[in-house]
C-alpha cells in the first residue's frame, strides 16, 4: 500500500439524490465500467444534476454499496449530489442515505480518469479491513472543462 496515501476519517450520516444503475453491477469482464460509464453518460446528457433539489454544493458523489461480498462480487451504484438531511427527490430520481461511520479516504488528483482507475487497483489489492457497506467517491466540481480531476474515494472500513 505504498502508493496509496490513506487517511483515516469520520463521517456523518448524510443524504445523496441522484440515479441508479437498474441492477446489480460487478468487477469482473469490465462489466462495472460498462456499466457505471453508461451511468455517468445518462447523468450527463439527461442534465440529472440540475433536477436536484437542495444540493449542498456542486460536487458530484458516487456510492457504491448492497455488495453481496467482497469487491468482485455484486454491488449497486448511484450517481448524485449531497443534500440537504430529508429532502425527498423528485419523479425519477432515487436517494440514499450513508451511513455513519470509519473510512479510509484517498485523494486522486489527475488529468484524466486513469489515475482513479489505478487508485481502485490498488484499493483491490490492498489488505484493507473493508466493510463492504458504502464506498463513495467525490468528485469535486473544479470548474475545469474535464481536463483535470480532483476525486476524493472514501473507503469503509470495520
Amino acid at each position: 500500500m505504498e502508493k496509496l496515501q490513506l487517511k483515516t476519517t469520520y463521517v456523518d450520516t448524510f443524504r445523496v439524490v441522484g440515479i441508479s444503475l437498474p441492477s446489480k453491477t460487478e468487477n469482473l469482464n469490465q462489466k462495472s465500467s460498462r456499466d457505471c460509464g453508461g451511468l455517468w453518460k445518462k447523468f450527463h446528457e439527461g442534465n440529472y444534476s440540475s433536477m436536484i433539489p437542495d444540493k449542498i454544493n456542486e460536487d458530484v458523489i458516487a456510492i457504491y454499496h448492497q455488495y453481496e461480498g467482497n469487491h468482485l462480487e455484486p454491488f449497486s451504484y448511484m450517481i448524485g449530489h449531497k443534500v440537504k438531511g430529508n429532502t425527498i427527490p423528485l419523479e425519477g430520481l432515487d436517494y440514499i442515505d450513508v451511513s455513519t461511520g470509519e473510512y479510509l479516504k484517498v485523494s486522486v488528483k489527475g488529468e484524466d480518469y486513469e489515475c482513479l482507475v489505478t487508485a481502485w487497483k490498488d484499493i483491490w489489492q490492498s489488505d484493507l479491513n473493508r466493510s463492504y457497506l458504502y464506498d463513495f467517491e467525490i468528485y469535486h466540481h473544479t470548474g475545469s472543462n474535464g481536463d483535470h480531476i480532483e476525486v476524493d474515494i472514501f473507503i469503509g472500513i470495520q
